[in-house]
């Protein structure tokens, strides 16, 4: 018998091609966890073939081979679209220059209503507290 096994590296894709043919089990998949952070260390399975034709295995291997090209093609485009897009990002830079003889460069323009009532408050509030101590220092509780 011919025993095959699916490694992480090939993934669903030997999986898939495989289950073409008329394959069985070997053994039930065996994984190794890792305890502390549940990720998977070590994960083996083994199938046997049973019955198939030359066929049914070069139209597999065959299969196998176009969709390895294929999702490596796509890491290969994945790689270039993130390589053209860091390098638009650092060839942009007016983004991050600033004037260094620009007299606003140090003062922001995020104020908001709430932060207007905020300090707001803290006056009415300082106030009311000085109210306060002084109706105290002069007897008036």
């Amino acid at each position: 018998m011919l025993v095959f096994s699916a490694s992480l590296l090939l993934g669903d894709l030997a999986t898939d091609a495989l289950r073409l043919l008329s394959l069985s089990h070997g053994s039930p998949p065996a994984i190794q966890l890792n305890v502390i952070s549940g990720r998977v260390e070590d994960h083996k399975e083994s199938w046997l073939v049973v019955g198939a034709s030359p066929a049914a295995i070069a139209f597999g291997l065959t299969s196998l081979r176009w969709r390895v090209q294929q999702n490596a093609s796509d890491a290969i485009e994945k790689i270039k679209d993130f390589t053209e897009r860091k390098s638009s990002e650092l060839e942009s830079p007016e983004e991050y220059f600033v004037d260094p003889t620009d007299p606003k460069r140090f003062i922001q323009n995020n104020d908001t209503t709430f932060d207007d009532a905020l300090q707001l408050g803290i006056v009415l509030s300082l106030l009311y507290c000085c109210v306060q101590v002084l109706r105290a220092l002069e007897g008036d509780l």
